[in-house]
């Protein structure tokens, strides 16, 4: 989780939200994207360790970030690196390992966990600054 993301609901466990068929879970940014789309929010992301291809796309993530360290630090933007290993699997092989939502994982909406969207990089827009 993303440090502007909390669990809000203790009551669920948020690793039975995972599937244990997939790599990993996040965030579905579009909300009719299909469930194994590349395009997620990596604020929110569970990661099955078991799963056989969570190592192949924890490295190929780690490859790519590390090609462009100065756009991660400046930008605080590791997503991009994420959202093009997902998209680098093609279809076929990210149906088998990734599943995403929104109900659950969306925003301020979300259910389980929330995730706190600033427009900018101040803390105002959220009302959480108090």
């Amino acid at each position: 989780l993303d440090t502007d993301a909390m669990i809000v609901d203790y009551d669920i466990d948020v690793a039975d939200l995972m599937p244990s068929d997939k790599a990993l879970m996040a965030q579905r940014v579009w909300q009719w994207d299909v469930s194994h789309t590349w395009d997620i929010n990596a604020g929110i992301t569970l990661w099955n360790l078991d799963h056989p291809s969570t190592q192949t796309i924890f490295q190929q993530w780690k490859e790519y970030s590390s090609t462009e360290l100065t756009h991660v630090l400046v930008n605080n933007d590791d997503q991009y690196f994420l959202q093009t290993t997902l998209l680098d699997m093609g279809e076929s092989e990210r149906k088998l390992a990734v599943s995403s939502s929104r109900r659950e994982f969306y925003y301020s909406k979300a259910t389980i966990i929330k995730h706190f969207k600033r427009e900018t990089r101040s803390w105002q827009s959220t009302g959480l600054d108090d």
